[in-house]
């Protein structure tokens, strides 16, 4: 069909110009796919950076391509974007190495993109647990001083609560002697007032006693 167009439009342009002949030829539009999910799918260029293109997995599923920088940054490793239906999340730069850490690359399954990230490495997972568990024995040993400045601050009150009683005891005490030393004022004061009592009966004896002899005389 194609060969057979070309041939017609040769024997038009080689008619002379006097045969007073104009051709108008109408070609087909060119088609501009639109849809990136599209195997014939192929952006606008764009400054500074190159299309990758997209690729078919092993199951025939066709995933779109994406887009890198032109120039690599010494120390970083581009991620590539990725679509999300018709939208574009951009890629962007990682560190080449995370001490500890190994980069697991993103990827498609079953239509979806699973974004990639850092994952801990063997080695430093080990060191983790080691030290995840030199924090649990370190907790535990706290728990343990805790406990036991517990139990001591509790055989302390203890022991101030018996002080306490003893103190209630002596001063109890103290009360006893201070009524008995009342008591034995007051006994003294009673034994003072009999003593007076005596020596005024001697005096009185006494003068009775002169009086007698003073009359027998």
């Amino acid at each position: 069909m194609m060969f057979t167009m070309l041939a017609l439009l040769a024997s038009l342009v080689s008619t002379p110009a006097q045969a007073g002949v104009h051709i108008s030829v109408k070609l087909p539009a060119a088609r501009v796919v639109l849809d990136p999910w599209s195997p014939h799918y192929k952006p606008a260029p764009r400054a500074g950076w190159v299309w990758v293109a997209g690729h078919y997995d092993a199951r025939g599923q066709w995933y779109p391509g994406h887009w890198k920088p032109a120039q690599l940054r010494a120390g970083w490793v581009w991620v590539p974007g990725y679509w999300l239906g018709t939208s574009y999340v951009e890629g962007y730069w990682r560190p080449a190495s995370r001490v500890g850490y190994v980069w697991v690359n993103g990827a498609w399954s079953g239509g979806v993109y699973h974004p990639g990230g850092w994952k801990a490495s063997a080695l430093a997972r080990d060191r983790a647990e080691d030290l995840a568990d030199r924090r649990e024995d370190v907790r535990d040993r706290l728990e343990d001083r805790l406990d036991r400045a517990e139990d001591r601050a509790d055989r302390i009150e203890d022991y101030f609560d018996r002080l306490e009683d003893r103190l209630d005891t002596t001063v109890d005490r103290e009360d006893y002697f201070d009524r008995l030393e009342d008591r034995l004022d007051r006994a003294e004061d009673r034994r003072d007032r009999a003593e007076d009592r005596r020596d005024r009966a001697e005096d009185r004896r006494d003068r009775v006693e002169d009086r007698r002899d003073a009359a027998r005389g």
